[in-house]
């Protein structure tokens, strides 16, 4: 397919292309800079999430530790209450039954406090784990925050320079002839970046394949612009412009 053109109709697509390929190079950049953000953001969500769980484990730890500590309160009330009991009993039989019981609660205390002993260095751990956690988050928080504002800074530099490139590119686009700038815009919807491309030595630069010789020769006859066969950008030859 050919399409007619001057040599300085075909220079401004050339150029309108420059302006294009600056603007999606500086958004790309932008893209890349907000992503890098959002990565940092999640490691510190993870981290965040880590401090969590620390602190979690810990309540559940120390809540335990507290039931125990109630549980040999209590075994010891009733250690207590029957020991006030003995002085009042009147029968060996009720005498024996108390020494019993007595006997029973301070096994069970013991038992209790031996839980007690374990919970409270799985305790220590666990806060010795929490304090761990928490130190690293509060210097990976400080690390982030550090470099996101680096960061948004440089992409609200990036953002005024993608504001100029998109005004170079509207000023571009003015200069390329209507019938010219529809082929380009058509061409944009089927094909990635770039859309214009040098067909010099028979070779398309946007697909690297060997172009057919006569369409390498029309492309030297005429002002005109082809389609490449192959991966359909728009084909022009760098050494035409030259010579003008």
């Amino acid at each position: 397919m050919d399409f007619d053109f001057t040599k300085d109709e075909i220079l401004t697509l050339v150029l309108l292309q420059d302006a294009e390929t600056q603007r999606v190079k500086i958004q790309s950049s932008i893209d890349t800079l907000l992503e890098e953000i959002e990565t940092r953001r999640a490691k510190l969500l993870e981290q965040e999430e880590l401090v969590k769980r620390a602190q979690y484990m810990f309540n559940e730890e120390q809540k335990l530790y507290r039931e125990k500590e109630q549980e040999a309160k209590a075994r010891q009330d009733l250690i207590d209450k029957n020991q006030q009991r003995i002085s009042s009993i009147k029968t060996n039989k009720e005498y024996a039954a108390v020494l019993r019981e007595i006997d029973d609660q301070k096994k069970k205390k013991a038992s209790v406090e031996e839980t007690m002993l374990l919970s409270m260095e799985k305790l220590e751990a666990v806060e010795k784990q929490l304090l761990k956690v928490q130190i690293a988050y509060t210097a990976e928080e400080k690390r982030i925050s550090e470099e996101t504002e680096k960061l948004l800074k440089e992409v609200e530099e990036q953002k005024k320079d993608l504001l100029e490139a998109e005004k170079q590119r509207t000023l571009s686009k003015e200069k390329v002839p209507q019938k010219l700038a529809q082929l380009f815009e058509r061409v944009t919807k089927r094909v990635k970046p770039p859309i214009l491309v040098s067909a010099d030595n028979a070779v398309c630069s946007g697909c690297h394949m060997n172009i057919p010789a006569q369409t390498y020769n029309e492309l030297h006859k005429l002002n005109n612009l082809k389609l490449c066969p192959f991966c359909e950008r728009i084909l022009f030859l760098n050494c035409i412009l030259e010579e003008n």
